[in-house]
């Protein structure tokens, strides 16, 4: 089983594994992602943080939660997981295990956003940039802005200057 979840900082792969092949599972893993991506595998062992058992689970309930987010509480990482979960289900690389363990991550994401003010604010590093611009800039009514990127934090970032009254913004 194998669900790849992709965010705006971070990817992160889900494997279940069995206990006799799981150091040449990961090594191979890691290797298929240092050939996909063009980065060496190197870099990838220097960096890849490897999480197993109930600590990979937990790791999983803080991400659906916005716990483990640059802005904590942030709402989009909620999405992400489920997202990532639908496409492991369609490509028939989620089983049994995962699909409790990303179905019980996302009704946990949900409660924990329900049951307390987490997500309350700021919660995307694209509107915290905005809110931070105010900040310092006071009103926002004459100000252009220009956002490069018209992906998902641009278009965040884009309602967000609109609903604090940007006198004009520029999408490259």
């Amino acid at each position: 089983e194998c669900v790849l979840l992709q965010t705006c900082h971070r990817i992160e792969i889900f494997c279940v594994l069995r206990d006799a092949n799981k150091e040449k599972a990961i090594k191979q893993v890691l290797k298929l992602w240092s050939t996909k991506t063009g980065v060496s595998l190197d870099l990838i062992n220097k960096t890849v943080r490897l999480y197993h058992g109930r600590e990979a689970l937990t790791h999983l309930f803080y991400l659906a939660s916005g716990l483990e987010s640059m802005v904590l509480g942030e709402d989009q990482i909620l999405g992400q997981v489920r997202t990532a979960y639908i496409k492991a289900k369609k490509n028939g690389t989620a089983g049994l295990i995962l699909e409790k363990a990303f179905m019980k991550s996302i009704n946990i994401g949900r409660r924990v956003r329900t049951e307390t003010k987490i997500n309350e604010g700021s919660v995307s590093i694209s509107s915290a940039a905005v809110d931070l611009a105010a900040k310092e800039l006071g009103d926002l009514a004459s100000i252009k802005a220009l956002i490069i990127g018209a992906g998902e934090a641009g278009s965040i970032a884009a309602e967000t200057l609109k609903r604090k009254k940007a006198s004009a913004i520029i999408i490259a």
